[in-house]
């Protein structure tokens, strides 16, 4: 999975992963989130997520993750993406692709996340049944802790393969 932004170099770190902390930014960038979980950065901020209402698989549901926004605050100065007009894009492995503007991200609790805590044991994930159709969570899933259960602008990709930030 990748995150694409493109912005001005000022900082890298030991895994050559380039902080941004520009206003100026050029888009799109990449990120590959694959490599936010192997990151050891991030897998000490993996955490618990609970989700009271999974508009996925109907009910309430735990996971493994880490918060999108430290996501972006591994790549850029949060303040300097927070007030421009920027989309995100979610890609994901059965080719549905689905935007919505970052600015949600901001205001509410979003999570990137790697594996279901529900799964039977040895499995990462709990099949997603759609009618007769079966499919995957995997490889990550974007889950909101505080989502309206009514409320249908928060978008809850999984299978995610790439994500991208584009300028409105």
């Amino acid at each position: 999975m990748m995150l694409e932004l493109v912005a001005c170099e000022t900082t890298s770190d030991k895994n050559n992963i380039t902080r941004k902390d520009t206003l100026d930014i050029d888009f799109p960038f990449e990120i590959d989130p694959k490599e936010v979980f192997e990151l050891s950065k991030f897998k000490s901020k993996l955490q618990e997520v609970i989700v009271p209402f999974d508009p996925v698989y109907k009910q309430k549901k735990r996971y493994e993750g880490v918060e999108f926004k430290k996501v972006l605050a591994h790549y850029f100065d949060l303040e300097s993406i927070k007030s421009q007009n920027i989309m995100i894009i979610f890609e994901c492995n059965d080719h549905y692709i689905i935007s919505m503007p970052l600015q949600k991200i901001f205001t509410h609790h979003a999570y990137l996340v790697w594996r279901d805590l529900d799964a039977p044991k040895g499995k990462r994930w709990i099949t997603i049944k759609k009618g007769e159709e079966t499919k995957e969570a995997a490889p990550y899933y974007l889950v909101w802790t505080d989502a309206p259960k009514t409320d249908f602008s928060f978008v809850w990709p999984y299978g995610l393969l790439n994500i991208k930030l584009i300028k409105r």
